[in-house]
């Protein structure tokens, strides 16, 4: 029976030697994580703010406070295998992925992480951030009163009142799961799935529903939101939106209703452009936490009141996400109509700005 037990364990040897001397168990590069990571460089950029801001896209202040949040979540063990990677290179790494949209490929070779790891690392870390600032950072209207200080904001930031948000719509561009076929196939020839918000006075995300196929159009994409559904229900208590002047219809007075009503919109076009799926709650986070250095004035539409003229930021770029297909115009309700008239003669003389008549 000796003989036979060594006869087995000699030729397991032999077999687990031959793969390993196959495959490599890991890269030599990957196994000296704590001398070539960038977690060195962000040491070195801690007495560099405006680096250390541009590398993670945050003060150190706020980084330090995210990291305090999130790391009871992804904190990980030792195994017999291998030392495990800490909550401070797991956040990092995750956010110069949302930061810069480089591949786990590429990324692995400045965080010392290997492609599979990062692969697990990435979504799980996405999903602590969203846990631990949902509760503070995105929250949804529940009384009158905090639909009351949307609806000032927008009064005092850009002049239009009884706004309580404003709603749009992108295409967030995905590989095609497998065996999904068409599902996902969408108006511009590729796949993706619909992030629909709504967005304050402030560039921050009231409410986002994350998930419908690129497929749907811009009308059955709300309609399947659990906003919409609420809505109708008349559990919102919200007043009916109101819609821009067909062009083809415009007077003066109208093409100044229409400049307002954008000038409003632009809230949300503009947000749009500076987020991903799954960090629009951390977006919130740098909204309220780096006010100051998150969004530049590049990022957003700029107006010279002076020239009558209109900078665009972001929103501007063609290679940034899609915009919803619109479908067919839909006839609007005859109290919206009045809504919106009201709103023209209300921009056209009670609360005219000096520059509407230069821009329009």
């Amino acid at each position: 029976m000796a003989d036979e037990n060594t006869y087995i364990y000699s030729a397991i040897y032999i077999v687990l030697y031959t793969l390993f001397k196959l495959k490599k168990w890991s890269e030599n590069w990957l196994l000296k994580r704590q001398q070539f990571s960038h977690v060195n460089l962000i040491s070195e950029l801690s007495g560099e703010p405006d680096d250390f801001r541009n590398y993670l896209r945050m003060d150190e202040e706020t980084y330090s406070l995210l990291l305090s949040l999130v790391s009871d979540t992804i904190q990980k063990q030792n195994t017999v295998m291998r030392n495990f990677i800490s909550p401070h290179e797991r956040l990092t790494a995750t956010l110069r992925f949302l930061a810069t949209g480089r591949s786990c490929t590429d990324l692995q070779y400045s965080t010392i992480i290997s492609k599979p790891a990062l692969s697990k690392i990435i979504p799980e870390t996405c999903d602590a951030i969203y846990s631990a600032l949902k509760d503070t950072y995105l929250k949804f209207p529940k009384t009158e009163c905090e639909w009351k200080i949307i609806a000032t904001e927008f009064e005092e930031k850009w002049q239009f009142p009884h706004c309580l948000g404003v709603v749009d719509g992108k295409h967030i561009q995905i590989v095609a799961p497998p065996g999904s076929g068409s599902y996902y196939y969408n108006y511009k020839h590729t796949f993706s799935i619909v992030l629909m918000a709504i967005v304050n006075a402030n560039y921050e995300f009231v409410i986002c529903d994350v998930g419908t196929n690129g497929r749907v159009s811009d009308g059955g994409i709300i309609n399947s939101t659990k906003f919409y559904k609420n809505l109708q229900s008349e559990t919102l208590n919200l007043p009916k939106a109101e819609n821009p002047y067909n062009q083809r219809e415009l007077t003066l007075e109208r093409r100044i209703f229409n400049y307002r009503l954008s000038r409003a919109r632009r809230t949300v076009e503009n947000v749009f452009d500076k987020v991903v799926m799954a960090c629009y709650v951390l977006h919130n986070f740098l909204r309220k936490r780096n006010t100051m250095t998150y969004i530049l004035n590049s990022d957003i539409d700029v107006e010279d009141n002076e020239l009558g003229t209109l900078t665009a930021g972001l929103r501007s770029d063609q290679n940034n996400l899609l915009d919803l297909q619109r479908g067919q115009n839909r006839r609007s309700s005859t109290e919206a109509k009045n809504v919106r008239q009201d709103f023209e003669e209300y921009f056209n003389n009670e609360v005219k700005v000096p520059w509407q008549n230069r821009i329009v």
